[in-house]
């Protein structure tokens, strides 16, 4: 791993916010490695797709820490590159869903000795429309519950708000009159 450049991009308020906690261990290591490091730190949605189409050409391997949709902006900043750069995942969500199906679990400091080390998994990606899509795309009733529940509540209630916020959304259950033969 030796001079290569990384860029860790943080979603301060993925999850529990307890990222934080593993900051100095993840990059002291990266830093260990002989890596040059960059560090930024999402402000809103998108910032972390915008920021890795614009900066991500400067580095040679990207590290999302966030939650899996952290995870997606990154992909979708990365494949505006020219040139591929490799991507790393330290979930830091609600849920993780994406990065269990990977069977990337652990510690921060684990998993990042796990990406310097060169442990690559390949995944499959698809697209709708204009945007990539890393796990799941979907339509019909419930599809808003991810993005309509607020973040504090995914943050101390963790799956359990997603359950919350579904329940809520059944009285708006848009009803079609019809008649089948």
């Amino acid at each position: 791993m030796e001079n290569k450049r990384v860029l860790l991009v943080i979603n301060p308020r993925a999850g529990q916010m307890t990222f934080k906690n593993s900051l100095y261990t993840v990059t002291k290591k990266i830093s260990d490695a002989g890596c040059a490091l960059g560090i930024h730190y999402t402000t809103e949605k998108n910032d972390a797709a915008e920021t890795v189409a614009h900066l991500g050409k400067n580095y040679d391997l990207i590290i999302a820490c966030g939650g899996d949709g952290t995870f997606n902006e990154v992909v979708n900043g990365a494949l505006k590159l020219k040139k591929p750069v490799e991507l790393g995942y330290i979930p830091c969500g609600s849920t993780n869903d994406f990065a269990s199906s990977l069977g990337i679990a652990g510690t921060p400091a684990r998993i990042i000795d796990s990406i310097l080390a060169g442990n690559r998994v390949a995944i499959d990606l698809g697209m709708f429309n204009d945007r990539y899509f890393t796990y799941t795309a979907s339509f019909g009733i419930f599809t808003s519950t991810s993005y309509d529940t607020p973040q504090n509540m995914k943050n101390a209630l963790g799956h359990l708000a997603y359950l919350l916020s579904g329940v809520k959304q059944i009285s708006n259950i848009p009803r079609i009159r019809m008649h089948v033969d």
